[in-house]
Formats: structure tokens, sequence, C-alpha cells
């Protein structure tokens, strides 16, 4: 009978030791990742005016290029062109 009660909390232990395995493994890949940096120059006074004085309809596109310089990405969507520049703050780190 000694024998027999021995196993039984053998199976037992190995059974919490697993149950603590999986908990510490669903803990560790359950967080959350985020980063920060900074990437693309800053817009300046001279580049915020550019963007005022962008006008749906009448501004073209060599003036948006002239104004702004080259956007980093072009995309069609509906018919239509749509510049991205980029600027981009972040922050890094895990929680």
């Amino acid at each position: 009978m000694r024998h027999f009660l021995g196993r039984s909390h053998e199976r037992q232990t190995c059974k919490s030791t697993q149950l603590l395995a999986a908990l510490l493994l669903v803990a560790t890949l359950g967080g959350c990742a985020f980063a920060r940096g900074t990437g693309g120059d800053e817009f300046g006074e001279e580049t915020i005016k550019a963007f005022e004085s962008i006008q749906k309809g009448v501004t073209t596109r060599a003036e948006v290029t002239a104004n702004l310089g080259a956007p980093d990405e072009t995309v069609a969507a509906a018919g239509r062109e749509i510049y991205h520049s980029r600027r981009y703050d972040g922050m890094p780190g895990q929680s």
C-alpha cells in the first residue's frame, strides 16, 4: 500500500510541474511588445506652410513635389494617386 501511495504522489507532482511549466509558457508568450524611435525629418515652419498651401483640385502634383520633395511612396487608390511622406515617433519596450 505504501508503494502505491508513493506513485500516486509522484503522478500528482508531475502534473503540478507540467501545469506550472504551461502557465509559465503562457505568461511568457502573452506579453505585449512595442517600440520607440524617430524616423524622417521634423516638419519645420516652411514644410507646414507648404502643406497649408495645398488646395484640392488646384495644386498640381508638380507643385506638391516641388514644395515638399518627392514622396516616400505613391499609392493608387480609387483612380487617384496618394503621396505618402512619413515621419515616425514611437517608443521601444515591452510590457
